[in-house]
């Protein structure tokens, strides 16, 4: 195998990666606030409208299948 498709593959393993994290991210900014320690949930929620969640949602297991693999 050459190094250039080598390259080219890394090139657009990164790109999907990024794309798959910044896509959601830029269409809803708070959609993984609750991924984050509790206490640094509650600063945020000290300044904006706490966003409700439900523990087993559609997203939710989505993101935990997808860590698992």
């Amino acid at each position: 195998m050459s190094w250039t498709i080598y390259g080219l593959e890394c090139l657009m393993a990164i790109i999907l990666f990024t794309c798959a994290i910044m896509v959601p991210l830029c269409r809803n900014p708070v959609c993984w606030i609750h991924d984050y320690p509790k206490d640094i949930q509650e600063k945020y929620f000290e300044t904006h409208e706490r966003i409700p969640t439900q523990s087993f949602s559609e997203t939710v297991l989505i993101k935990k299948c997808a860590a698992l693999f």
